[in-house]
């Protein structure tokens, strides 16, 4: 027994302990705001987040697998991957604009959705934000710089966290430290990709950056989908005009449930390695066991965090927060679910199949949308928390299927 967990523990490589504790630190700061701001306030923070991710999930969303994913594969054909990231680079820069132009003509639109006139330029300074994070947060990892880019992000965490226990008493501030934390993370990621990879020389091709451009638009579809199930409950609960407060906690609790996503992150690096560096006739096996072992991992760590949350909660005299503690216990069936299909979703990704996989996360969100408007009406909050679990059994459903049906099938052929 002690040569097996020797082993294991050789095998952990430094930066997967780093990515994890940049997800801790990420959960901490998302404890430490409720006793910054009480429930309403989170509820309208709430609401701008909806509406500056779904200009960040058009811009840059949509195409941020072509990275790890088209990145690692280019990488470990030729040693170079320079070209990927200009050709995403380039969509992102014209997505960008787009959006810009959209933000200002759907002014009214958003202002009747986020309830406070004042936030409206603070829903696009956080999606200024989101975009500095998401293209600077893989950029590293293809070239095999994993130490680095997961040294560089937990930096940037642990410097987010103490920059909004120190300074944030407001939305407005914590917007303002959010974008200024990972616009500085973004020019340090970029300078350092420089610097390793800026004399590596680079051809550009039209057709291959077509193909970049055609995968991204098939990621549309699933990018979509992931912001109706995070996101989309905000409108159906504003549609029917439940409170701000109740906005807030129940966005609490599903913070913390999305918190565990840096784990899903690193997933979304490690299986792309795996895939292409274990033996092709033993894949399958290898990756259910490994599976099995992260989803009882996951779920072990989310029932931790769920023992310790109301403790931590009246221990800093938050008690108006204590019905979030519910929720979060109440999300836990659906977390079950969000983990099998963000690894097997990983691994359809990057296969042939990877169009079908997309079609899971559509699935989903389309249910959630059947289940929440009448669920929502009857019976509120609660209404939300079933149909959001609802959603995730559909997409496992679905994407169990696609992977036995044909993916396990092209590892053994």
């Amino acid at each position: 027994m002690n040569n097996i967990f020797t082993r294991l523990i050789r095998k952990i490589k430094p930066f997967y302990l780093i990515k994890l504790s940049s997800s801790f630190f990420t959960q901490i700061g998302s404890l430490f705001l409720i006793y910054l701001l009480n429930p309403s306030e989170l509820g309208h923070l709430a609401l701008v987040v909806s509406v500056a991710q779904l200009m960040f999930v058009l811009t840059s969303g949509w195409s941020n697998g072509a990275v790890i994913n088209l990145g690692s594969k280019k990488y470990a054909e030729t040693g170079s991957y320079k070209d990927i990231i200009y050709y995403r680079s380039a969509i992102v820069l014209i997505s960008f604009l787009i959006i810009s132009i959209l933000f200002i003509c759907l002014k009214g639109a958003i202002l009747n959705f986020i309830l406070d006139a004042s936030n409206y330029s603070l829903v696009y300074l956080l999606f200024l934000g989101y975009v500095f994070y998401d293209f600077s947060s893989q950029l590293l990892y293809p070239g095999n710089k994993d130490l680095v880019q997961s040294l560089s992000e937990l930096v940037a965490t642990i410097a987010l966290l103490t920059f909004t226990l120190l300074f944030v008493s407001n939305v407005r501030e914590y917007v303002y430290i959010y974008s200024g934390t990972f616009c500085i993370f973004a020019l340090v990621i970029i300078s350092l990709f420089i610097f390793y990879f800026g004399k590596q020389k680079v051809t550009l091709d039209k057709n291959e950056f077509l193909f970049v451009l055609k995968y991204s638009f098939w990621q549309i579809l699933s990018i979509i989908g992931i912001y109706v199930i995070n996101i989309g409950i905000n409108y159906v609960l504003v549609f029917n005009k439940v409170s701000v407060e109740n906005i807030g906690l129940y966005n609490f609790s599903y913070k913390l449930f999305s918190g565990f996503s840096p784990f899903f992150a690193l997933f979304g690096i490690l299986i792309p390695k795996w895939i292409y560096s274990i033996d092709k006739t033993k894949l399958h096996d290898q990756l259910m066991k490994r599976f099995f072992y992260c989803i009882c991992a996951l779920s072990a760590l989310y029932l931790l965090v769920a023992g310790i949350l109301k403790p931590f909660i009246i221990l800093v005299g938050k008690e108006d927060y204590l019905k979030s503690v519910e929720y979060f216990f109440y999300l836990f069936p659906a977390f079950l679910f969000l983990s099998y299909t963000n690894l097997i979703n990983t691994v359809i990704m990057n296969t042939k199949y990877f169009k079908q996989a997309q079609f899971a996360i559509v699935l989903q969100g389309i249910s959630l949308l059947i289940f929440s408007f009448p669920l929502v009406n009857l019976f509120g909050i609660i209404g939300a928390l079933f149909s959001t679990t609802m959603s995730f059994i559909v997409g496992a459903i679905y994407l169990n299927v696609l992977y036995n049906k044909k993916v396990k099938k092209s590892f053994q052929s």
